[in-house]
Order: structure tokens, then sequence, then C-alpha cells
């Protein structure tokens, strides 16, 4: 082809402590490393909330020459308004532009994708689930049987997993067994050069979160929500307390659960030991000054904050879970215990408190195991694959 493939990536937002930021931030990374000279890109958010944190990636993506649109503002209380309104302003981009590839990141996303490959013909799309529960649209029985189920793997020109267990779920699926589909799997990964070049002089990092000098530092960054396992990790908490009365939990991210998890914390008597920061822009700069990052979830995709916590240098606690178990080695690159277990997850974090040395050695092996995830192999497996969809043309 003579001209550049043009390239959409769907997602939910750029406010990426609203919305998660795994998919979103793995997202943007993709569209950053792939070939200019090849791929021209754009990234649509379905919904915006105006927020700072919003502007600022909107502004990384276009200096890196990535086209940007936020289509609808997000309406709590008429979600399908919001997806209608939404769409109506993908049709007229895409009325603009002659799009070769739609590639979605995000539930809502591979419902449109579904509309634009019935409206515009000769388009090309493409799914990454990323999220690793073993149910689709979990919430919504008869969406998941009609679009998981049947439509995507019908209709789909390519479906990706970013762990070997969601590929296993999407391959399981009746009618994708019938027709032979089979997933690709191509991982999740991260940008290493956003963390090999920060410098955190730790103890006015700590400092200007009132975290006191001597403080154990436990720390987690996501979206409030139920997968993540807070509340098991809050309820951890207290048994930590009593053996590393220093101990205290910093918790970064912001979602329907924050009201929730601060009454929690209260009636656990642990308030005062619990900095609940919401969404910040500065992850990279947090991570290194936490002793132990720990991953509660319930279930995981692939989870690139656990990626960039093993690239920073701190050593990480997480639930056996999905993809978490492709990146950590137990008692080698990391601790893994069961999901759902607050006496397993208090029990682990009082043993790498009390045992610095050992962290130190985790540490050092899991920055090893992080260098495997750069995002430039990874770009390159999607580029063979976004060329390869219209060459079969």
């Amino acid at each position: 082809m003579s001209d550049r493939i043009r390239l959409l990536h769907l997602i939910y937002g750029f406010d990426l402590g609203h919305y998660g930021g795994g998919a979103e931030r793995f997202a943007l990374a993709l569209a950053r490393s792939l070939d200019p000279a090849r791929f021209e890109v754009s990234i649509y958010a379905l919904w915006g909330l105006g927020t700072p944190d919003e502007l600022r990636h909107i502004e990384a993506a276009e200096a890196a020459g990535i086209a940007t649109a936020v289509l609808s503002d997000w309406v709590e209380a008429n979600p399908g308004l919001s997806f209608i309104r939404s769409f109506r302003a993908l049709d007229r981009l895409m009325k603009q532009q002659r799009i070769h590839i739609v590639h979605s990141h995000s539930q809502f996303g591979d419902t449109m994708g579904l509309i634009c490959r019935a409206m515009y013909p000769g388009i090309k799309i493409v799914r990454t689930p990323h999220d690793g529960h073993s149910k689709e649209w979990r919430r919504r029985p008869f969406r998941r049987a009609l679009l998981s189920n049947f439509l995507y793997p019908l209709y789909y020109h390519a479906e990706i997993g970013v762990s070997q267990p969601i590929v296993q779920r999407l391959d399981n699926r009746t009618l994708a067994r019938m027709l032979g589909r089979h997933a690709l799997h191509i991982q999740n990964a991260i940008d290493l050069a956003r963390f090999q070049q920060v410098g955190v002089e730790h103890t006015t990092k700590r400092a200007a979160l009132a975290l006191p000098a001597d403080a154990f530092v436990v720390g987690t960054v996501g979206r409030l929500a139920v997968e993540k396992g807070y509340d098991v990790l809050l309820q951890a908490f207290p048994t930590v307390l009593e053996q590393v009365p220093q101990a205290h939990l910093v918790l970064i991210g912001q979602g329907d659960l924050a009201d929730d998890l601060l009454c929690l914390a209260n009636d656990l008597g642990i308030s005062s030991r619990v900095h609940f920061l919401g969404a910040r822009s500065d992850v990279e700069e947090l991570l290194p000054i936490f002793d132990l990052f720990v991953s509660a979830s319930r279930w995981e995709g692939l989870s690139t904050v656990i990626l960039e916590s093993m690239m920073s240098g701190t050593p990480v606690l997480a639930t056996a879970v999905g993809g978490t178990c492709d990146l950590i080695q137990d008692g080698s690159t990391g601790w893994l215990v069961p999901p759902e277990d607050a006496p397993a997850l208090a029990k682990q974090i009082v043993m790498a408190a009390k045992d610095p040395g050992r962290r130190y050695e985790v540490s050092d092996r899991a920055r090893e195991t992080a260098r495997q995830f750069s995002i430039e192999p990874v770009a390159l497996a999607h580029e063979r694959l976004y060329t390869s969809l219209l060459e079969s043309r």
C-alpha cells in the first residue's frame, strides 16, 4: 500500500484515573510506538469529563502527532444517551476521513466497532478485551450472549488477548470453536522510558504526602472499583498494623467506591493510616517511594501498573489471578496470594515488611522481568497484524 494505514483506537476516556487507566494507557503507548511512516494514528475517547488529567493526556498525544477527539460528555444518569451522542460524533468524524482499521480497547468501543463494520464497507475491526474477568458484560447476560459470544467471533477480523487466560476464554466460546476462530496472544506492555528517567527524592516526596520518614509504605494504584479488591486490602490492614505499627497505606485513584472505602477505613479504625490521594499525574514518581506495591484484585487481564511497579524497583505482592501469574513468579519476582483472602494478604505484607533484604532481591529480579514487556516488540506485533488484515482484502 502506498498510503499510510489510517488507524483509529477507541478508548473509554483520557482521564486515566477515572476510567481505570490500564487499557487506555496501553493504547496511548501503542499509538506512540507505531511507525509514523506507515501509520496515521488517531485516538478517540468515547466520553470526556473535562478534567486536568484528561487535558494533559490529550495534549501529550497531540504533541506526539496523534489525532485525538472526545466524542461526547459522559451523562451519569443516562448512559444510553451518552452512547448515542458518542456514536453520532464518531459517525461525523468517520465520514470526514477514510479509516482503514478500528481497534477497540473497551466494551462500548467493541459495540461501536460492530456498527462501524456495518456502516463503512471495507473497514477492518480489531478488539482487545483487557478485563481479566471470566465473563464479559458480566452484569449484562443478554449483551454477553449476543455480543461477546455471537457477534464478536462472527464479525470481528481479529481479537487479541493480553494474557493466556483471556485467549483461552475467547477460544472456548462455542461459536469461536465452531468457526475455528482463534484469538491472538499479544501481551500488554509499557513504555520503559517513562521509568528510566525518573529522579525522585524519597524523603521530600513522602513528606509532601504527610508520610513519616520511618513509615513502611504500602501503595496501590487503580480505579476504586469492586474488581480491584481494595475492601480486602483494607480489611487486612488492621492485622498489618498490629505487627508493623509504622505501616501506612496509600491508595491512588478514584472511582465509584471511593465513599464506601472511606467509610470502611473509618469502621476499621485505620483511617489515620490510610491515605486516599485520588487521581494523580505523577504516578511514575510515586511508585518508587512505596516499600511494597499491593494488588488485591479479584480479577485482572495483564496489569500494566504491576509492570510499572516492577520497572520502578518496587517489590510487588499480588493476588494470583489472570495474567498476574504470567508476570510474577511467587517468591522470586514478587509474591502471590489467593484473591479474597485478607489474612493471607496481611501475613505476606508483614513478612515483606520484616525482611528488607528480601524485598531488594525480589525487586531486582522483577525489574529484569519487566524489561521483557517493552512496548516496542508489542507495537511491531500489532503492525504486522494491521498490515496482514489489509493485505487479506
